[in-house]
């Protein structure tokens, strides 16, 4: 046997369209308990007896459950089962868990960096930003909703916890980043989930009730209903990076009593 290969001369490298076909059909997570953070698993026939990549016969597992695999503490009849109804398809999204300290750190979105505890604000309801600890020398809490173009959230983060819904057309993870696309390809979010001193979005095309929010590697853009824009380069330091108003007017870098370093749009 090849080093890579089984007896058959299959390599364990899997097509992309066909890595694809799995990941759709498992609904984006672990079949067993729904962890994003996915390795891939042919189950019918076994790796060691397979002639070719088969998307019916390749499922989806998390690190721990491929382990219990391989140990036959996951049995062959709960892959099946599991593999028939996936954990994913049965809750209705994928899910893993952030990994935060006990103080609030930035997010950075693509050139700006917003040091507040509330990051992203519409009206008085609160799209991104840090909630307290839920107990002393428990982690701060992260939350955050990010919405594509036709205004469906693609991704949720609720107290530490990712979840992506299973109706997105496509979730990859590579080494410690998250990416979701769209029907054409294009990001909608690429963000860092290997948190240290800071949260990383790389890439975003987040669209909130008329609001665009776009960044990538050299630039963040808000534009506002109206049509008008604002871009940043640097550190934003604030109660509240951005604060859209269902008026059509943002502001950023603001205080809670509304006082900003910049006003965007129409002030009515």
């Amino acid at each position: 046997m090849t080093k890579g290969k089984n007896a058959f001369g299959l390599s364990r490298k899997i097509d992309d369209k066909i890595k694809y076909k799995v990941r759709r059909r498992c609904c984006f997570g672990c079949v067993i308990c729904g962890s994003s953070i996915i390795q891939y698993h042919h189950f019918e026939p076994q790796f060691s007896e397979a002639k070719f990549h088969s998307e019916k016969g390749i499922t989806i597992l998390c690190g721990t459950c491929h382990d219990k695999t391989h140990k036959g503490i996951i049995s062959q009849k709960k892959i099946l089962e599991a593999n028939s109804n996936p954990y994913c398809k049965k809750n209705q999204n994928a899910k893993d868990i952030f990994y935060l300290g006990n103080t609030t750190i930035p997010v950075k979105f693509g050139s700006s960096t917003i040091h507040a505890k509330t990051i992203l604000m519409y009206d008085n309801n609160i799209i991104i930003g840090f909630k307290n600890s839920e107990s002393s020398g428990s982690p701060i809490r992260f939350n955050a909703v990010f919405t594509d173009k036709n205004g469906d959230e693609i991704l949720r983060i609720q107290d530490n916890e990712w979840i992506v819904g299973e109706d997105c057309f496509d979730i990859t993870i590579k080494k410690s980043t998250l990416i979701i696309t769209d029907e054409l390809k294009n990001i909608a979010i690429e963000m860092n989930l290997a948190v240290d001193n800071m949260i990383h979005i790389n890439q975003l095309n987040m669209f909130y009730k008329g609001f665009v929010i776009k960044a990538d590697n050299y630039s963040f853009t808000l534009t506002v209903p109206s049509g008008g824009s604002f871009g940043h380069v640097g550190a934003n330091y604030a109660d509240i990076g951005i604060w859209m108003k269902s008026t059509g007017y943002a502001l950023v870098a603001s205080n809670k009593d509304g006082i900003a370093a910049v006003g965007v749009g129409p002030q009515i």
